[in-house]
C-alpha cells in the first residue's frame, strides 16, 4: 500500500489550500509519522498522522501549554478506535476511508480547534523577549544575581536550590510582571549550575522561540535537556516549597542523591 500517496492526495492537497506545508515522513521503531505545518510569524500549527496497527490524526500548536488533541475527540466516528485515538484498518480501501473521515473533521471542526489552540493558556509564562534575554545575557545575569543574593556557584546544589526557593517564595504575593525580571535572572543562575553539574549548553530553539539547555549527560549518554525559565516561573506560580522538584533536572540518574 502506498500510504504516502494517499495521505498527500487526500489530506495534503486540502490542507495546502489552508497554508499548510508537508513536512515529511518519519519512522521510529513500529511508529510511522506524516506531518503538516503552517507558519504565521512565530506561531506554528501542526497536523500529525501517526500509523502503527491503526492510524490517528492529532492537532496542536506551539502556543504555551497547549496540548495535542486527537480528531476522535472532536466527533463520534463510525469507526472503532482505542484510547490513543488509533482507528484500525485492514486494507487500502479502509485506509482511504479513514483519511476521508479525517479530512471531513478537519474542515468541520479541526481548523477552528487549531485557531483556539493558537493562544497561550496563561500570561504567566516565558515570552520570546524574556527567553531571548536569558539566551543572550545568561552569563551576565548569572554573575549579577549571584552577587545580588549571595548565591554560591560552587557549594552544595541543594543549598543553592533552597536559597533560590526562598527568594522566589518571598515574592509569591506580587504580580507576575513585578517578578518576571527576577525569575529570568534566577533562571540564569539555575541554568549555569545545571551545566556545571551535567554539562550541556544554552541553545536557542527557533521552532518554539525559546531558550533551553541541551546535550546534558543523562544515564551515561548526552541528550538531556532542560528549560530553566519554565522551571522558575512554574515554581513561583506553584507557590510552595519543594526543593526536590528544583533538583530533578540535576539528576543524571533517576535515583541520584543531590547534596
Amino acid at each position: 500500500m502506498n500510504k504516502k500517496k494517499w495521505i498527500k492526495e487526500i489530506i495534503g492537497e486540502m490542507v495546502e489550500t489552508r497554508g499548510f506545508d508537508y513536512k515529511g515522513h518519519e519512522v521510529d521503531g513500529f511508529l510511522e509519522g506524516y506531518s503538516f505545518e503552517r507558519k504565521e510569524g512565530d506561531l506554528r500549527q501542526y497536523i500529525s498522522i501517526t500509523i502503527r496497527d491503526g492510524m490517528r490524526m492529532m492537532l496542536n500548536t506551539n502556543a504555551y501549554r497547549q496540548e495535542w488533541v486527537s480528531l476522535t475527540e472532536l466527533t463520534k466516528p463510525k469507526f472503532d478506535f482505542d484510547l490513543g485515538g488509533f482507528i484500525d484498518y485492514r486494507n487500502e480501501e479502509e485506509f482511504k476511508e479513514i483519511l476521508y473521515y479525517f479530512r471531513d473533521v478537519l474542515v468541520e471542526k479541526g481548523f477552528d480547534v487549531l485557531e483556539e489552540k493558537s493562544k497561550p493558556t496563561t500570561e504567566v509564562r516565558p515570552k520570546k523577549e524574556t527567553y531571548w534575554k536569558l539566551y543572550t545575557e545568561h552569563e551576565k545575569l548569572n554573575k549579577e544575581y549571584c552577587a545580588k543574593y549571595g548565591l554560591d556557584e560552587t557549594g552544595s546544589v541543594r543549598k543553592l536550590m533552597k536559597k533560590i526557593s526562598d527568594i522566589i517564595l518571598k515574592t509569591r504575593k506580587q504580580k507576575f510582571l513585578e517578578v518576571e525580571e527576577m525569575l529570568v535572572g534566577l533562571a540564569a543562575v539555575y541554568g549555569s549550575r545545571l551545566i556545571t553539574k551535567r554539562e550541556g549548553e544554552w541553545e536557542w530553539d527557533e521552532v518554539h522561540c525559546s531558550c533551553i539547555i541541551c546535550d546534558m549527560w543523562c544515564d551515561r549518554y548526552k541528550g538531556g535537556s532542560a528549560n530553566p525559565l519554565v522551571e522558575m516561573i512554574d515554581y513561583w506560580e506553584n507557590g510552595k516549597e519543594d526543593i526536590d522538584r528544583l533538583l530533578q533536572d540535576f539528576k543524571q540518574f533517576w535515583n541520584e542523591e543531590i547534596f
